[in-house]
């Protein structure tokens, strides 16, 4: 099996060095320091995953080898930009796998086809490091599923592969909607508080106002991802997040000045609850506020959290339902 992973950050290196001993693995990134220091001294982890793999990498492909699966490792806002310089080296069955939060799997359907897109909503909590390791924090879980039931076979030897890697923490799910909504009820309010406060999970977890703000957003989700199927709430977002001491991802676009996944998190929530009949104020407010600060109207912080307590108290008072 011959299989492009596109992106050599913390996702990346994982599914890299988890599928390298029975597979023909090509990294691609198109940081230049990042390429030069993985030629160099191969991937390397530590922590709850840990070992060194040699995998080729490149900034652009060099091969006129197709793949047979490209998987997407890379955030959910870099789309088909991140798959146009692959575009030569696929063919009629070449499967795309999206290893990105939310809904982007969705928009990856609409550029492939529903047919030649799977995805994986991955627990894991992992990190670059300055020494270029990629610290590896918990790996819990990773849940996979075809697009539609083309995708779902074409998709097998991917998930064999990843079963023969790491077989009791994948799970296979059936129902994208329910899947996606459930990931959404612990990882968007996590993350994206963390993005407000400026802090990661484990120093404002035990802080009252956030945790209630925390708890009511995944609520408010569940409400939403029970229309989707039978939906269960988290007995802590906290904990079902992942995350402990490492940044969430959005914590981390903040403080590179990247653009988050908000869209892909929250949004989707604002999309679907509407049609369910379901007030999502916490969530509203959540996302509106992530994106004032990824364009520099507010820093994280104190003054951010003031505000958040503004918009849902603000949100709750316009709402319909």
């Amino acid at each position: 099996m011959r299989v492009a992973v596109v992106g050599a950050g913390a996702m990346g290196s994982v599914v890299s060095y988890l599928l390298c001993d029975r597979n023909e693995i090509v990294l691609f990134d198109s940081r230049r320091d990042r390429v030069e220091e993985i030629s160099g001294s191969g991937v390397r982890l530590r922590g709850a995953l840990s070992g060194k793999a040699l995998i080729p990498i490149e900034s652009e492909p060099r091969s006129n080898s197709p793949f047979d699966f490209i998987v997407l490792a890379v955030s959910a806002v870099t789309g088909a930009e991140a798959l146009r310089p692959l575009s030569p080296l696929v063919h009629r069955d070449t499967v795309y796998v999206s290893f990105q939060e939310g809904s982007a799997v969705e928009e990856l359907a609409k550029i492939v086809g529903g047919d030649r897109t799977a995805a994986c909503l991955s627990a894991v909590s992992a990190a670059e490091t300055e020494g270029g390791e990629v610290e590896v924090e918990e790996l819990r879980s990773f849940l996979l599923f075809g697009y539609r039931t083309e995708a779902a076979l074409r998709f097998q030897p991917f998930l064999e592969a990843m079963i023969a890697a790491c077989g009791d923490k994948i799970e296979v799910a059936e129902d994208l909607e329910e899947a996606v909504l459930n990931r959404i009820c612990a990882v968007g309010p996590v993350s994206a508080l963390c993005a407000i406060t400026g802090g990661v999970p484990e120093e404002i977890r035990g802080i009252d106002e956030i945790d209630l703000i925390c708890r009511e957003a995944a609520r408010e989700c569940h409400e939403v991802a029970g229309g989707a199927g039978e939906g269960t709430i988290p007995l802590s977002p906290w904990d079902e997040a992942v995350w402990r001491w490492i940044k969430p991802p959005m914590l981390a676009d903040i403080e590179a000045g990247r653009r988050t996944e908000i869209d892909y998190l929250g949004g989707r929530l604002i999309l679907s609850a509407p049609a369910r009949g379901t007030s999502i104020p916490a969530n509203k407010a959540l996302a509106s506020m992530v994106k004032e600060i990824q364009v520099g109207g507010i820093s994280p912080g104190e003054a951010a959290l003031k505000e958040l307590r503004r918009r849902i108290a603000e949100e709750r008072g316009m709402s319909l339902y």
